[in-house]
């Protein structure tokens, strides 16, 4: 398959209309939508059913940057902001950045489908460098607008108990999961204060019986405990089978469950870190391929909120600025490699700040919540980070993991365009939720003149989609 993209610009006032013509990349995002089958638990095929145009493929994204142009690769990368999207449904929003489906003149041709959307004189307005083609979920507001009141960055399509008990170290209250590696996935969790247990288990997809939806049900597991000498203890301690030495002090060396400590996944790495609000100073650990290493870090000038309500992305730290006033990126090994992401503008400082979540490991934006309150009264906020970059979002989406009516969930294991999401049951049991996430870039376009559309355009983007 190949496609290929004709964007029209008219300007209203004088007339004038501008063609461009641009062959693209079809990525494999679809193939592996079709083709992987995560745990075992896709019953029911592809999300949004048949034919794949214009459904898994029936939404555009436009961006500001250009994406590099790898098939394999088909999320945008953390810093890509849109410029503008369209679904194949209709737009009843005010979004500016929102275009409409063109269902007159989009449809099947002999040998693919043509897809068009329209973009009237406020919509995307700004540069556009490249042009893609995502889902119809992913096309209503990318990963999320101030605009879309309902999620449309993932589409569910299983969710249930799993039979196990949590003798395989699978508590998804402790547990977090990352990275496929073969048949294998990689687990952490801590141990008390003194270290973390790092386990490695295979999956099994059992023989389902006529009617029963269970997927995973065994697992062969194999852990190893990590033990530090100077991060959680005084730098004197160095029992390594974990035993808390009589200088052990939770003042300055506090439990993971404290608010001066937290806990991520960035791509494979596993990271704990320590830090006493109001200062710079950072103790962190790192497990890679099961093995452990530590350091600390000193940046000058910075004063931070609470470690717990931070994360680790892209090899740096976010965390909110002491104040409420911004969220600081750090790098996790230069400490002069400092930024202070402001808030978006018409927002208030955060009076009760809120954890960062990274829910998808690498692919897409951060997100952050805080409430900003003046005496008895208050306003939720949301926001998307793109790297340095805050833009507002809808506030009340259900990100990475939180608490909610059911338990508690997991952060996200990805697997192609599919992500696993694992659940602790108020009542102890244990589940899996396989989700879509949506907003994948089945075609990548980089287009050869970038374009600007200014208020006095509209746009048409025609994408024709032909097999080979």
């Amino acid at each position: 398959m190949k496609g290929h993209a004709e964007i029209i610009l008219t300007d209203v006032e004088t007339g004038e209309v501008s063609t461009y013509h641009e062959d693209n990349i079809v990525t494999n995002a679809v193939q592996d939508l079709i083709r992987l089958n995560p745990a075992g638990l896709n019953f029911s095929g592809i999300p949004w059913g048949l034919p794949i145009c214009p459904n898994a493929i029936g939404g555009v994204l436009l961006f500001g940057e250009e994406i590099e142009e790898d098939a394999a690769k088909y999320y945008a990368p953390t810093d890509a902001i849109p410029v503008g999207y369209a679904s194949n449904g209709a737009d009843t929003s005010s979004d500016p950045k929102r275009g409409s489906y063109n269902a007159n003149e989009s449809y099947r041709t002999d040998n693919g489908y043509r897809l068009v959307f329209d973009f009237g004189t406020s919509d995307a307005c700004g540069e556009i460098k490249c042009v893609c083609l995502t889902s119809s979920d992913g096309g209503r507001a990318y990963f999320g607008s101030r605009y879309q009141s309902d999620p449309c960055w993932y589409k569910s399509i299983y969710s249930n108990y799993w039979d196990v008990d949590d003798s395989l170290g699978l508590d998804a209250q402790y547990e977090s999961m990352r990275a496929l590696d073969g048949s294998y996935a990689y687990g952490a969790r801590n141990l008390s204060a003194y270290g973390i247990e790092w386990n490695r288990w295979k999956k099994h997809v059992n023989d389902l019986p006529l009617g029963q939806g269970n997927g995973i049900v065994q697992a062969t597991l194999e852990t190893t405990n990590l033990y530090t000498d100077g991060y959680f203890n005084p730098s004197g301690y160095t029992n390594q089978q974990g035993e808390l030495s009589p200088t052990y002090d939770r003042t300055l060396y506090p439990t993971y469950f404290s608010d001066r400590a937290g806990s991520a996944w960035d791509e494979c790495d596993y990271y704990r870190w320590y830090w006493v609000a109001g200062t710079g100073s950072i103790r962190l650990c790192r497990v890679r391929n099961g093995t452990l290493s530590e350091w600390a870090m000193e940046y000058s000038g910075v004063t931070l909120a609470k470690a717990s309500l931070a994360t680790i992305a892209g090899g740096y730290i976010y965390a909110w600025k002491s104040d409420g006033k911004g969220v600081y990126k750090l790098h996790l090994t230069d400490p002069t490699d400092v930024t202070l992401i402001p808030l978006p503008s018409g927002t208030g400082q955060g009076s009760e700040m809120r954890a960062i979540s990274s829910p998808f490991n690498g692919d897409g934006p951060l997100y952050v919540t805080w409430r900003y309150t003046v005496g008895s009264a208050y306003t939720d906020y949301a926001a998307l980070i793109f790297d340095t970059v805050m833009e507002r979002t809808y506030y009340g989406y259900s990100w990475g993991y939180a608490w909610n009516s059911s338990g508690y969930m997991g952060r996200c294991l990805r697997v192609g365009p599919y992500a696993l999401r694992t659940y602790r049951y108020s009542n102890g049991d244990y589940g899996w939720q396989l989700l879509v996430v949506a907003p994948y870039l089945a075609t990548i376009n980089n287009l050869a003149t970038p374009i600007q559309k200014t208020v006095t355009q509209t746009m048409k983007i025609v994408y024709t989609l032909t097999e080979e």
